[in-house]
């Protein structure tokens, strides 16, 4: 079996047409106006329709985390009166969109930490009351506050005659 070898040569003719197919696939690679058009409203359409859905996930991680707050807030008192701390009680006052921990009386308290509810969450029970540990027992007088936006869904938390805390 004999093997011829061949030559191959190439002339400017050969490199012309490889040129226009390059060209012709690079042209062919390429999207047109309408089919980018078409991914263009179809991006806006997911992001109008995502939108009011992720603000709503947004207030509804802020309500439970300013929930989780006011609850250790409270716990932080009940145990600061459990404790007799500065030999007084302790609690924490309700305002519309803050609550205050404080020792002794509110009307005239030893300390104030004043802690703000942001993301436009307001205090939408309970607003103007203190809930107040017993020195000593950590009882306090039943109380339920409700925190949430206009709109929104709310977040109670209970704080039972023994002074168990509770997020419902």
């Amino acid at each position: 079996m004999e093997m011829s070898s061949q030559k191959f040569s190439f002339t400017p003719h050969h490199f012309q047409n490889g040129r226009r197919l390059l060209m012709f696939k690079a042209m062919a690679a390429g999207f047109t106006l309408i089919e980018l058009m078409v991914v263009i409203g179809i991006i806006f359409l997911l992001f109008t329709i995502g939108l009011p859905s992720y603000n709503s996930i947004k207030e509804n991680v802020a309500l439970s985390n300013y929930s989780q707050e006011i609850v250790s807030a409270l716990r932080s008192a009940q145990n600061r009166s459990i404790v007799s701390q500065n030999g007084t009680s302790h609690g924490v006052h309700f305002n519309s969109d803050s609550y205050v921990l404080f020792g002794g009386d509110w009307a005239t308290p030893d300390y104030t930490t004043i802690y703000q509810l942001g993301g436009g969450l307001g205090v939408l029970e309970g607003e103007g009351r203190e809930v107040i540990f017993d020195r000593l027992t950590g009882q306090t007088s039943g109380q339920t506050i409700i925190i949430g936006s206009a709109g929104g869904n709310p977040k109670t938390i209970q704080i039972n005659e023994t002074g168990k805390i509770s997020i419902l």
